[in-house]
Formats: structure tokens, sequence, C-alpha cells
């Protein structure tokens, strides 16, 4: 079961990080959800996510936004670190700060 949720959090990583190179926009949960179901052929719900920031919790920054007559998650990457950004899209970490993030998560 871990390693479902393993899976999905490369998955969100990889769909954040696409949705950053397109917006710099927090990017809205139901978008993130249909890739990862797409990517990885499970249910990924905001429970998932829960559980992902239960082990990482530095890993996202989640907002409540109002967005078309409707609150939606918003999710962002969680990054302090100038360093770690990538150097053409700078909301989002560099493809070795992406790495890390996923082995930190598996340990």
């Amino acid at each position: 079961r871990l390693q479902r949720l393993v899976s999905q959090f490369g998955c969100m990583e990889t769909a954040l990080a696409f949705a950053k190179t397109r917006s710099a926009q927090p990017a809205q949960f139901a978008a993130l959800q249909a890739s990862v179901q797409d990517l990885t052929r499970r249910d990924f719900t905001l429970s998932h996510l829960r559980q992902m920031l239960t082990i990482f919790p530095d890993a996202y920054t989640i907002e409540w936004a109002w967005k078309d007559d409707k609150w939606n998650v918003a999710v962002s990457f969680c990054m302090s670190d100038d360093s770690h950004r990538d150097s053409q899209h700078p909301e989002r970490p560099s493809p070795t700060a992406l790495r890390n993030r996923k082995a930190e998560f598996q340990a």
C-alpha cells in the first residue's frame, strides 16, 4: 500500500511540474487528480494527498481558492531555497530537486 502512495507521489510531482511549466499560478487539485489517475490507473483523492503531506509535510503548499463559483484546492510546490529552483521555470523545482524530493518521500 505504501508503494502505491510512493508511485502516486512521483506522478503528482510530474503532473505539478508540468502544470508549472504552463502557469505560475497554483495548480487546481482536480487537474492534478486527473493526471495522477491517468498515470497510475488508480483512484487518487484528497485523502491520498493528505497521506503524502503526513509523510512529507513540506512537499506542497495547499490553498483553498474560490474559482468557477465553488471552492477548489490549489496546490503548489513548497520551496524555500532558490538554489533548488528550475532556472527556466523558477516556480518549480529543478530535475535534481525533484529526484531528491522523491528520495526524501521514500525514506
